[in-house]
C-alpha cells in the first residue's frame, strides 16, 4: 500500500510540475536565416551597416521578419529584421566584425573588415594561412641569413689570402679545440 501511495504522490507532483511549464513560441525557429552578409547602405546622406538575410543563391530572403539573435564580436545582440534586412547597432565601432548566427541545425559566421566605409569580407581560411606563411617565411629568411653569414665569413678569409682547404682545416681545428 505504501508503494502505491508513494507512486501516486510522485505521479501527481510530476504532472503538476509539467503543467506549470510555459512553452514559448519563437517565430525565428519557423523562418531560420540560411545565410547573411554585411553591407553598407546610404540613406538620406547617412551611412549605416546592415545585416542582410540571404538565401543560398545570394538573393535577399524577404520572409525574415522579427528579432533574431546574433553574436557580434562576442556580444549577444537581438537584431530586428524587416524585409530581410536589419540595421547593425550603433555602438558597434570596431573595424573588425565577427558576426555569428546559430540555429538549431546550422551555424553561420563571417568576418568583416570595415575600412573607410567599405565592407571587406575576410575568408576564415586566411586566419590559418597567414600565420603559417609568416612562420615559413621567417624560417626561410633565417636560413638565408645563416647561409649569407657563413658565405661572408668564408669569403672574408679567402680574400685575406687563406686558401679554402686551409680555411676548412682552420675550422676543423677550431671545432676540435672547443669540443
Amino acid at each position: 500500500m505504501r508503494i502505491i501511495l508513494l507512486f501516486l504522490i510522485t505521479f501527481c507532483i510530476t504532472i503538476q510540475l509539467q503543467a506549470q511549464q510555459t512553452v514559448y513560441f519563437n517565430l525565428s525557429e519557423l523562418f531560420p536565416i540560411q545565410d547573411f552578409s554585411l553591407t553598407r547602405l546610404t540613406h538620406n546622406g547617412e551611412t549605416q551597416l546592415k545585416i542582410v538575410a540571404e538565401l543560398k543563391d545570394d538573393n535577399i530572403d524577404k520572409s525574415i521578419e522579427g528579432k533574431y539573435e546574433f553574436v557580434i564580436n562576442g556580444f549577444v545582440e537581438k537584431i530586428d529584421f524587416k524585409n530581410g534586412t536589419a540595421a547593425l547597432p550603433e555602438d558597434m565601432k570596431s573595424n573588425v566584425l565577427f558576426i555569428k548566427h546559430e540555429t538549431a541545425n546550422t551555424a553561420n559566421y563571417h568576418l568583416y573588415y570595415i575600412l573607410a566605409g567599405f565592407v571587406i569580407p575576410i575568408p576564415l581560411w586566411l586566419l590559418i594561412v597567414i600565420p603559417i606563411a609568416i612562420v615559413v617565411i621567417a624560417l626561410i629568411i633565417k636560413r638565408i641569413l645563416m647561409i649569407l653569414l657563413i658565405l661572408f665569413f668564408v669569403l672574408f678569409f679567402v680574400t685575406q689570402g687563406i686558401d679554402f682547404s686551409a680555411f676548412i682545416n682552420l675550422m676543423s681545428s677550431a671545432y676540435h679545440s672547443i669540443f
